[in-house]
């Protein structure tokens, strides 16, 4: 195999393991197959289980043991992903396991016009970004999509529902579900340590950053948590780790009456702008911490549970089949993964399923290098169709079924239709089928995603005022005229012909071709003080042009007068956003999570400016006379001068 000289990436065992028993007990139904008889045929089973027949009785027992944990945790984890694994008695006495044909897969959920022109919404909207496992569930759910010139204009775009520390935690609290006890490290604004805390998860909710809202049972008292302040996994508290009283007060919890809006409505924006501007002179009253030596930026993985990675590639594997092969380009879109995790999905996909002769069960075409150098530059590079081939059998037409939209992307598709309804009229008939859509979803997915979806609160971050006008405009396709502060500080009244509204995260902006500028301009939409339509001013061809094009993400370009050499440190909790301000260099600190980046802006005033309001969170290291003017502002702000 090429590049097998220098290996660097291998397949992941315990999904080769889940994927193989899923493809054998697939291959034997409707019979099934004994537990020992799967000993025997699954690869991660079967030399063990042959091993412990020549151990003395003791060590056996011992190691048997071992083995039906292992198989205990793989039924888990296929179950789990949607896989009716399912376990009865024959006429022996023993137990047999099947997976049954006409179980498997996802059911025809019988998609009206109009659902399906909601679903090509959903995509619509997020057209700028990778929404993890959003583009395989529109998918699973119709393969064919909307029809073709049907489909709803692209009013609104998200480049992101937040960042992927805040998505993996949603992802987390949506598997456990509501209600159920959990622990976790969380810092709170104006602490440098987190501090584990222990909660019963009522709702979730969004005004630009993700908030869990909980009852605190140490505290004894509801509390509001930021989603990006925690770390480390979620955990869940079983009835040994609380007290009797906590116990009750646990079960006490009545999610459903929880009105997520109402609280999250109450964060009051002056008490957050004072509490921010404290943690800014804060942290830039003390000495500046060394940033240390600052390397190229380089990818990070994302480290999924073996649970998910087993919900994905058995998902992939259908895609791949269903359609006759994709390019790994679509398959990093699709499941929002990184290279890394892609060649080891496909690795493991090409190890996995009972041996047939001396030939493999699964075939992927083209082979998979190992060396993660020969699979950038050559599989990437090349970006050639995967395509998948299994030899025929039980589960030749059923693994060409989707059996579940993935976790990750259940809890997507459902925040996407839950934005939808929340931005819309609500007499619009697609709002409507956005509901009728979510039903159906809802009854589809597992109980924990689902609690969690219901749960949700949702409201983009610009004002109401602002965000209803520029809508309308949208929708209208007239020009307004609006009065901005840029990132310098610098204010002008402009007309502006908008296109869309993107919402990025904590931010939404205004995307509008720029009579001034003569191009394309994003605006955000929090430094918009007035903003009024002109229905008289119709939009141009130029204006009309742009719904034609992807919008382009935020960014801070480079000029001959950018500020260059800017260092930040970003707290442990912010240390997702790093990715947003342009890093050239970077370093995460391993003893608390932090990360320090060198970038540049477009100038000292626009440095200043992010780190006040930023809170803290950003703390402007370098230039040190930067650093100061940062502290005076602050301090000049709180003072009210």
């Amino acid at each position: 195999m090429a590049g097998s000289a220098q290996a660097s990436v291998q397949a992941d065992p315990m999904l080769v393991r889940c994927l193989t028993l899923h493809q054998t007990v697939l291959d034997h139904s409707p019979a099934g197959l004994t537990k020992e008889e799967i000993y025997t045929r699954v690869d991660g089973y079967a030399g063990r289980f042959r091993e412990a027949q020549f151990l003395d009785e003791e060590q056996r027992e011992r190691e048997l043991a071992a083995l039906e944990r292992r198989f205990s945790d793989d039924k888990q984890y296929l179950r789990a992903a949607g896989i009716p694994l399912l376990e009865s008695e024959d006429v022996t006495g023993e137990h047999r396991y099947r997976i049954p044909a006409d179980e498997y897969g996802l059911p025809d959920l019988q998609l009206t016009d109009q659902e399906r022109l909601a679903l090509d919404a959903a995509q619509l909207q997020f057209a700028s970004d990778s929404i993890r496992g959003l583009q395989h569930a529109l998918w699973a759910l119709a393969p064919q999509g909307a029809e073709p010139g049907e489909g709803p204009a692209r009013s609104t775009a998200h480049a992101s529902l937040g960042t992927e520390a805040e998505l993996d935690h949603l992802l987390e609290i949506g598997m456990l579900g509501m209600g159920a006890p959990v622990s976790f490290s969380y810092t709170a604004r104006g602490r440098f340590q987190p501090e584990k805390r222990r909660v019963v998860p009522l709702a979730l909710g969004a005004r630009g950053h993700w908030y869990l809202i909980a009852e605190d049972l140490d505290r004894k008292a509801q509390r509001i948590f930021r989603l990006d302040r925690m770390h480390g996994p979620i955990q869940p508290l079983g009835r040994s780790a609380l007290s009797a009283e906590e116990a009750r007060r646990a079960a006490a919890c009545q999610p459903d009456q929880v009105d997520a809006e109402t609280i999250l409505n109450g964060l009051t924006p002056g008490q957050q702008r004072r509490d921010a501007l404290a943690s800014v002179v804060e942290v830039h009253s003390r000495p500046a911490p060394d940033p240390g030596r600052l390397r190229p930026v380089t990818a990070e993985t994302r480290r999924d549970t073996i649970a998910l990675k087993t919900d994905r590639v058995i998902n992939m594997a259908a895609y791949l089949l269903a359609t006759g092969g994709a390019r790994p380009s679509e398959l990093l879109n699709r499941y929002g993964i990184t290279a890394e995790q892609l060649q080891r999905d496909l690795l493991s996909l090409e190890q996995s399923g009972p041996n047939v002769g001396m030939s493999r069960y699964v075939t992927v075409d083209p082979e998979v290098p190992l060396d993660r150098k020969s699979f950038v530059e050559e599989y990437l590079g090349a970006d050639d169709p995967v395509t998948l081939s299994i030899p025929g059998g039980a589960s030749a037409e059923a693994l060409h079924r989707p059996v579940s939209l993935t976790k990750p992307g259940a809890l997507s598709l459902l925040i996407a239709l839950s934005l939808m309804i929340a931005e819309a009229d609500q007499q619009d008939p697609l709002a409507q089928a956005a509901r009728s859509l979510k039903a159906k979803v809802l009854s589809i997915v597992p109980e924990s995603i689902a609690s969690a979806a219901e749960s949700l609160s949702l409201q983009p971050p610009a004002g109401p005022d602002h965000a209803a006008q520029a809508r309308r405009a949208v929708k209208d396709g007239c020009a307004v005229q609006l009065d901005y502060t840029d990132a310098d500080g610098t204010s002008s009244r402009r007309t502006v012909e908008p296109v869309q509204l993107l919402y990025d995260g904590p931010y939404t902006y205004l995307r509008a071709w720029c009579r001034k500028a003569a191009g394309e301009r994003l605006f955000r939409m929090d430094r918009i003080s007035s903003l009024h339509p002109q229905p008289e001013d119709p939009r141009s061809d130029e204006a009309r042009a742009l719904l034609d094009q992807q919008p382009a993400l935020p960014q801070v370009d480079r000029s001959p007068d950018s500020l260059s050499g800017v260092v930040l440190r970003f707290a442990p909790f912010a240390a997702a956003e790093a990715e947003r301000y342009a890093p050239e260099a970077q370093r995460r600190e391993k003893a608390d999570g932090s990360v320090f980046i060198r970038t540049h802006f477009r100038s000292a005033e626009a440095a200043v400016r992010t780190c006040l309001e930023t809170g803290g969170d950003i703390e402007l290291i370098r230039p040190e006379e930067l650093r100061q003017k940062v502290r005076r502002r602050a301090e000049q702000e709180l003072s009210g001068d």
